[in-house]
């Protein structure tokens, strides 16, 4: 399974057509299961203030066997089910909430630079943008928040729904209840490790605001979470950019990291040390776009022979994990497909 998002930075990419959709690979062919526009601009199931325009970006794809697989529609903010036959079902639908404006004031340099985001009073409605899906051994799924404008900090929220959840509003339905209720910044990724703990990923600590709009990052976190508890831990901080993250056999963290142009591939040992990296070919970004802007965000998952299949733009990079290595086994140009 394989998502493809908005083909251009917001608002311009997500609110039109620009291939948004859930895609099939199987041996070297791809077919193309659902429009996921056209499906947001027919049914629009998250109410957002006016105009309230159709806007489609899946972000994260996670497969429920061969027949049918979750995505999280960061555009529509909401949590979908898709089988094979493209029949589409919403299981949550994610609800905005009013957040303080003070950590894009304080990137902007407020109130002495006098830029037009210190205009903004102390809070305004954000929409949620759900990033990550993780889905635990009882089959409940685990939704992050990347948190849109005004890029708060501390402020995403991780939501759990049932599996049998059909059209649930978070907040109001018992089938998608909040498992924490902030205390994350611009949540890129989850999973489930194997010590029953979940991971979250956040992709800057000062939000992704500084990292996309003022290019000021400081480092995105790791922490590991007790969902029956509430507790969380720091495990790694200052990873420059992480997209996504997963568990090899051996109980070992997979990370990508990210800048303007380079993508790294990083093994982890269980305390979270680099044992390797390996450097991926560079993004390709177009003329005239914010290369931190630009689609390509180095998203991967390890297959059964842990292996990271990696896609950067329109091209998947097949690199193995070998003992204490990284090592790049192939890769495959779908330029032409996608």
């Amino acid at each position: 399974w394989a998502v493809t998002g908005a083909g251009a930075p917001p608002p311009e990419g997500p609110q039109n057509d620009t291939g948004q959709g859930l895609h099939v690979i199987s041996h070297g062919k791809v077919r193309k299961v659902v429009n996921l526009f056209e499906f947001e601009a027919a049914f629009n199931p998250h109410t957002a203030a006016p105009p309230n325009l159709p806007d489609s970006n899946p972000y994260d794809v996670h497969a429920l066997g061969p027949h049918a697989a979750l995505v999280a529609d960061a555009g529509g903010n909401d949590l979908l089910r898709i089988d094979r036959e493209g029949n589409v079902k919403v299981l949550a639908v994610l609800p905005d909430e009013v957040v303080p404006t003070a950590n894009i004031k304080s990137l902007a340099g407020c109130p002495a630079s006098q830029a037009p985001f210190c205009a903004l009073p102390d809070a305004i409605p954000a929409q949620p943008v759900s990033t990550s899906i993780a889905v635990d051994r009882r089959g409940f799924i685990y939704v992050g928040e990347l948190k849109g404008f005004p890029a708060p900090t501390g402020e995403s929220n991780i939501w759990r729904i049932s599996p049998k959840a059909n059209g649930a509003r978070c907040g109001e339905s018992p089938d998608c209840v909040k498992v924490f209720d902030g205390g994350f910044t611009s949540i890129i990724d989850l999973a489930f490790g194997p010590d029953g703990l979940l991971y979250v990923t956040e992709f800057d600590e000062r939000s992704w605001a500084a990292v996309e709009i003022f290019g000021t990052p400081s480092g995105g976190t790791i922490s590991a979470c007790n969902v029956r508890t509430g507790n969380c831990i720091d495990v790694k901080k200052g990873l420059p950019q992480p997209s996504a993250i997963a568990f090899d056999k051996r109980g070992r963290l997979v990370t990508t990291c990210i800048s303007a142009s380079t993508v790294t591939l990083r093994l982890m040992d269980k305390q979270l040390n680099t044992i390797a990296n390996h450097e991926l070919p560079p993004r390709v970004i177009p003329p005239g776009v914010n290369p931190l802007q630009a689609p390509g965000g180095a998203y991967f998952y390890l297959d059964n022979k842990d292996r990271a299949v990696v896609s950067i733009a329109r091209r998947i990079h097949v690199v193995a994990v070998r003992g204490n290595s990284l090592r790049r086994v192939r890769n495959y140009n779908l330029e032409s497909v996608i």
